[in-house]
């Protein structure tokens, strides 16, 4: 049998940042909405001042991040096309951070650890692809995985990435996967303001207003962008 032995890639964090948001950074256009129309209750705050009151904290979301990013994460662990081709990119996230305050300033961040364990999740559905589709993979390595159980299946790829065990690679790969230092710092910030049913974003140091229409209620903020939905969960 050849021996193998797989490498690791530390993505760089300024590409990878510039990565995630590719999927989601598209804002809204801003709609009419007829009066009397919309989702507003009695309960529900009617001047800017009090939105901006009910927005203000911190809220978190997993996001489903695009195939490009799950694709190039796989890429930087040495996997082989035929590897990557039995994986469903479409199931790496992250968790987001976004922060608003009274002063109305907005930020957007990564939470490390959620996506770390985010990270070390996806990697452990790749592998479990990888047994699944083990009888087509077995010539890459010239190892009859038919003949192996998962857990020596699992204990194999272990071995090509000089890990103890199959956790020890999964917490080697999430370790990897990102600088996590560099991801906590933020990577959107600014000013808004309240339009309607609309939060107005102006980027700092840049003079365009890009919007967000957003729906707020029972510590669920929802984000509406032009590709996709983001939902987010008060933290404080």
């Amino acid at each position: 049998m050849r021996k193998y032995t797989k490498t690791l890639s530390l993505v760089m964090a300024a590409l990878m940042i510039a990565a995630l948001f590719c999927g989601c950074s598209g804002k809204s256009e801003k709609t009419e909405t007829p009066a009397g129309a919309g989702n507003k209750t009695a309960s529900e705050p009617k001047s800017e001042a009090e939105k901006i009151e009910a927005l203000a904290g911190t809220w978190i979301a997993t996001i489903s991040e695009t195939e490009s990013v799950a694709q190039t994460l796989l890429e930087n662990i040495d996997l082989y096309p035929e590897e990557i081709a039995c994986v469903d990119l479409t199931t790496f996230k992250s968790v987001k951070i976004l922060k608003f305050t009274t002063d109305q300033t907005y930020q957007y961040a990564w939470d490390p650890d959620g996506t770390r364990a985010c990270a070390r999740e996806f990697y452990e559905g790749v592998f479990n692809s990888l047994y699944e589709n083990r009888a087509s993979l077995g010539q890459l390595y010239e190892v009859d995985f038919d003949s192996l159980s998962k857990e020596e299946f699992l204990q194999f790829y272990a071995d090509l990435y000089v890990a103890d065990d199959f956790p020890a690679l999964l917490d080697k790969l999430a370790d990897n996967c990102f600088d996590y230092e560099a991801l906590a710092e933020p990577d959107e910030e600014g000013t808004f303001a309240i339009d309607g049913n609309f939060i107005d974003m102006t980027i700092l140091g840049e003079s365009k207003v890009e919007s967000v229409e957003y729906t707020l209620g029972g510590g669920v903020l929802m984000l509406t962008y032009v590709n996709t939905v983001e939902v987010y969960s008060r933290v404080r």
